[in-house]
């Protein structure tokens, strides 16, 4: 069963004046960005996505970049080698899932990932872990660490909670990114993927907390909304195909800025999605309700 957990959640708002997104759920990157994760930093857009199999042909390049000064236009790939090499604990030159920047200061950045490790499961089953790398500048070159989460002073804090169960029917359950309510005292909001990345299946939906506290209370789970906030569909009048990977690189007040990523192209007759592997980032914007329920404008 899928599921979404927590060893550590440290959450951090930085909350801006409003700006308008003049690009409403539109494509910011031609193509192959899957999973992006945006943060911004003194006056910048950056976002780092996972591995694409087909962008450059050294064996070192293992996430792709990009950066704007704006939010929801002047997306830029970037030529910058996040990784050198990969780290001790994954398979040579691995596949990198879903890395996410934290900005410690302005000399200290952590990049969150996840990769397959060299030792496989007792049956033979393939180990995703997470990892992390650090660097003194933004785009790198980061360092991983030679283990994972283990390294570097940055470690596991506490016992493992299950934020969100899954079913059988959620195929999937991957792309966590928290936000907190400003039209509800702050209340914690979990907004996730399920369905089948290689269709359009594919889908964000979001769950909300029991309390007011990021990590609900013994025996309890985030409660998932009743319906989907994206699906394959138009939206502000644009198609929309297998939406998933959503991020918040600057949340504030109502209205917040979110990055997520779609297919250009959708199914084929046969049902199947052959461009899911160049998935890309668009922009949209978020509203809150005080109900917890949240709406894409």
């Amino acid at each position: 069963m899928a599921s979404i957990t927590s060893t550590l959640l440290a959450s951090w708002l930085l909350f801006q004046p409003s700006l308008a997104v003049t690009n409403p759920s539109g494509f910011v990157l031609s193509s192959g960005f899957a999973d992006p994760r945006t943060t911004y930093w003194q006056g910048v857009y950056y976002g780092f996505a996972t591995y694409k199999q087909d962008r450059g042909t050294e064996p070192n390049v293992h996430i792709p970049v990009a950066t704007s000064r704006s939010f929801s236009s002047g997306w830029e790939y970037s030529d910058a080698v996040v990784f050198s090499n990969g780290p001790a604990w994954a398979t040579t030159n691995p596949y990198v899932w879903d890395p996410m920047l934290h900005v410690y200061n302005a000399s200290h950045y952590v990049l969150y990932y996840a990769a397959q490790s060299k030792v496989n499961g007792p049956n033979g089953e393939i180990r995703h872990c997470i990892g992390t790398a650090t660097s003194t500048t933004v785009l790198g070159t980061y360092t991983p660490a030679e283990t994972a989460l283990i390294a570097d002073g940055l470690s596991l804090v506490g016992s493992t909670t299950t934020l969100l169960a899954g079913n059988n029917a959620d195929y999937t359950v991957e792309g966590g990114a928290m936000i907190l309510n400003p039209e509800a005292d702050n209340h914690p909001i979990l907004l996730y993927v399920t369905g089948n990345f290689e269709n359009t299946t594919y889908q964000i939906e979001y769950a909300v907390a029991p309390t007011n506290a990021l990590i609900p209370p013994s025996g309890k789970q985030y409660i998932p909304n009743s319906k989907p906030l994206m699906t394959t569909g138009t939206i502000n009048g644009q198609p929309v195909y297998g939406p998933g990977g959503p991020c918040f690189p600057r949340p504030y007040e109502v209205q917040t800025m979110m990055t997520f990523m779609s297919d250009p192209n959708g199914e084929d007759s046969n049902g199947i999605d052959a461009s899911y592997i160049n998935r890309t980032m668009r922009t949209a914007n978020i509203t809150f309700g005080a109900d917890n329920t949240l709406k894409i404008v």
